[in-house]
């Protein structure tokens, strides 16, 4: 069959399913899975029974070829009404349109209405038995096409449910380990599908997704993503296993309620240089550092505690892949002025220019520079002379914090921090206050990176 009456029985299947997942319990097993649908199937055959035998009781409200048409069309639907496997389904549905016949003779004891002929007979009880075959050839395809799917769904060892993120690399599903019913999110990059139908493996996007896996499983820093495992299926799809994080990314929490009070923003960033300390210290430049990279959430008694996401654009002269030099890769709003031009060499401090901008995000609630455009707001960083905090909060948010995040946003890499432990040493210096804004108990949904598959 096409894809379009696939994906059609897939949805009424599904929907169907729905209704009965709805009435058992979520640990049901197999044997409360196998007694819906046995009460599914009774059901079915309870409604084909009501249908032929509605002409006897309404004789002249009810045509009979009517009710054989009706009848037919119940039986036919059995596959939609239970999750039966096909020779389940048979048995069912031949018991079923048997109602037709057993109505006819019914019909003929104590009544004074003869027993049809072989002709009448055959108008009668043909279609009933044809959609009980029809039936069962619809159950077979049908358990077929959910074992595909089922088969689609299962990643090794992991069950994948439902869906987070999708972007121009991949996916990022939300997924449980079979065994210890541990969540996960597994990032996928699927081969490509041309015109002519076949699929092919972009070279360049497996190099940088397997060089971020391994980075990323090397990195040893509480406040960096944990990697679980990495692999390719038997289709060519590579994935990997990673945490699955309850809460948001810096993005979403600024736009759900607004600028950070300072001493959050200090806890949130001496976090995000804890990782980023490791990474530097082996050589790796993160190169895409953004809110949406960066989740804070409530781990054991801990709140806002930070994760740093998306090592796909991750520098390393020894281990990445070499990029050309006309490829500008990382986000505008937060790339620092020789990520744009070329002017400088890439290193660790590429990296504190956009944490500058994080903690610009933060604090303000708006990006360093604005513009219409990506272009116009990446050449805004090489050209442009960023606005002083107090000056764009209208009010002051601490002397050490405002020096700190402006020596971050220096245009010459030389001015900025050497490093980002020098920047974490001088953050430790910035007195803590009482926060004035509380910190949620709940943060909200996972927090899957959607930039991570960019």
């Amino acid at each position: 069959m096409s894809k379009c009456p696939q994906a059609f029985f897939c949805r009424v299947h599904g929907m169907f399913d729905a209704i009965a997942d709805s009435a058992r319990t979520e640990n049901g097993g197999r044997s409360r899975r196998g007694s819906s649908s046995r009460r599914a199937c009774a059901g079915g055959l309870l409604g084909a029974l009501g249908l032929a035998f509605a002409q006897l009781a309404f004789p002249a409200t009810i045509d009979s070829q009517a009710a054989v048409a009706w009848s037919a069309v119940w039986i036919a639907g059995f596959p939609l009404l239970s999750r039966s496997a096909p020779r389940q389904t048979l048995f069912w549905s031949v018991l079923a349109a048997s109602a037709t016949p057993l109505a006819l003779l019914v019909a003929s004891v104590g009544a004074p209405v003869p027993f049809p002929g072989l002709g009448s007979l055959m108008l009668h009880i043909a279609p009933v038995y044809v959609a009980a075959f029809v039936a069962a050839v619809l159950a077979k395809y049908l358990y077929e096409l959910q074992q595909s799917v089922q088969g689609a769904q299962q990643l090794g060892v992991y069950q994948l449910e439902s869906k987070i993120a999708q972007g121009g690399m991949g996916e990022v599903w939300q997924a449980k380990h079979a065994l210890l019913s541990r969540p996960a999110a597994i990032k996928l990059i699927k081969p490509k599908r041309l015109p002519n139908g076949d699929e092919v493996v972009d070279e360049r996007a497996k190099e940088r997704f397997a060089c971020e896996a391994q980075i990323t499983a090397s990195l040893q820093s509480p406040h960096t993503v944990q990697l679980y495992d990495f692999g390719v299926t038997n289709t060519g799809t590579f994935y990997y296993v990673m945490e699955l994080l309850d809460g948001l990314n810096l993005e979403q929490l600024v736009e759900r309620e607004g600028p950070m009070a300072p001493d959050r923003v200090v806890r949130i960033l001496r976090q995000m240089l804890d990782s980023l300390a490791e990474a530097h210290e082996r050589g790796l430049v993160h190169r895409d550092i953004k809110p949406a990279n960066i989740v804070v959430s409530k781990r054991g008694l801990h709140d806002d505690f930070v994760k740093v996401l998306d090592f796909g654009l991750v520098q390393s002269t020894e281990r990445m892949p070499r990029e050309r030099s006309t490829i500008v890769q990382g986000t505008p709003a937060y790339m620092a002025p020789e990520a744009v031009t070329g002017s400088a060499p890439i290193d660790a401090r590429t990296d504190l220019y956009a944490v500058g901008c994080v903690a610009y995000w933060m604090l303000t609630g708006t990006t360093v520079f604005g513009g219409n455009t990506p272009t116009e707001m990446a050449i805004a960083h090489v050209l442009q002379t960023p606005e002083p905090l107090s000056a764009r909060l209208g009010k002051a948010v601490g002397w050490e914090l405002e020096q700190a995040v402006m020596a971050c946003l220096a245009k010459e890499p030389a001015n900025r921090p050497e490093s980002a432990l020098a920047l974490l040493e001088r953050l430790q210096q910035v007195e803590e206050r009482p926060s004035s804004t509380p910190v949620p108990l709940f943060y909200g949904a996972r927090g899957a990176s959607a930039s991570a598959v960019n």
